[in-house]
């Protein structure tokens, strides 16, 4: 049985790599939800890459000492500026997506409306009707 640690690692990444997707997956451009998906993973490895040879990176006194931080440093940014530059795009990218698919649904619209006109004095009587509007 997963901990709830677990469940919440696994439902924040998932959400972390769907949330800015939201927007495609609406207009039902699933490809470029997925490539965008992809991207930010694929920033996020090279950022986490970064970070393991970080934590891995032996000590100045310790056999196999290499002086490459600013390699593990240009990785971490990479990564990290990369998500954060896909993140932007996207939420740019989705929002003119889903305008553009809502103004493609919005091509022909048709109302019906019924109506009545009262009386204007004693002996006439009121008159019903239908009222049709829209884009045509």
């Amino acid at each position: 049985m997963p901990t709830t640690r677990t469940v919440g690692l696994v439902a924040g990444l998932t959400l972390g790599v769907l949330g800015p997707s939201a927007g495609h997956i609406y207009t039902g451009d699933y490809l470029r939800a997925s490539l965008f998906g992809l991207g930010r993973l694929a920033f996020a490895g090279i950022a986490l890459a970064g970070v393991f040879r970080a934590v891995g990176h032996p000590d100045a006194d310790e056999p196999g000492y290499r002086d490459d931080k600013s390699e593990i440093l240009g990785l971490m940014i990479v990564g990290s500026a990369g998500v954060l530059a896909m993140t932007i795009w996207e939420s740019i990218d989705s929002y003119s997506s889903a305008k553009a698919a809502n103004r493609k649904q919005e091509g022909r619209a048709l109302a019906l409306s019924p109506f009545i006109v009262p009386s204007q004095g004693t002996g006439s009587s009121s008159v019903a009707g239908l009222l049709v509007s829209g884009r045509f």
